[in-house]
């Protein structure tokens, strides 16, 4: 795993990297106070790197620890979970919109997680998808999906 990892950390990191050169390409806006069209590429691209440099320092520091345990390790079920419910969340994106679909989708993230104390369990799974879509409407102007059954109700 640590080998994997050192190599998935460098090559997101020359994407990273490269993607932030392109980005500073993008034209300079001149109103003051507004963030220009490269700001939002700006800050994937540093935080793409960031987390590639993560995760290629992680893996070094595990291949190191790992140097004597050879033995592969099986896909749990957990992880096929997990995969089960973001396909079933991106099938229902379009139909339902952001937040219709993202109360279940966070509600499946927790419970396969291990949140199961009823309180923290429904403010996660609630709360979650609720400040994201405040977060990119209001804060960001950003309007994230809205399905069609939404869109068809009202």
């Amino acid at each position: 795993m640590g080998r994997k990892n050192v190599i998935a950390g460098i090559v997101l990191l020359a994407i990273g990297l490269g993607y932030g050169y392109l980005s500073l390409q993008l034209p300079v806006r001149a109103i003051e106070g507004v963030p220009g069209p490269s700001f939002f590429p700006i800050l994937i691209a540093l935080s793409l790197s960031a987390l590639a440099a993560a995760l290629t320092w992680q893996g070094i520091a595990r291949r190191r620890a790992e140097a004597h345990e050879t033995t592969e390790r099986l896909v749990t079920s957990r992880q096929f979970a997990m995969l089960g419910i973001f396909a079933a969340y991106l099938a229902a994106l379009p139909f339902l919109g952001f937040l219709a679909a993202g109360i279940p989708f966070f509600a499946g993230l927790v419970f396969v997680y291990g949140g199961l104390r009823p309180i923290p369990f429904t403010l996660a799974a609630a709360g979650i998808p609720v400040g994201l879509f405040f977060l990119f409407r209001h804060v960001f102007q950003i309007p994230l999906p809205r399905g069609t059954l939404e869109i068809l109700g009202g």
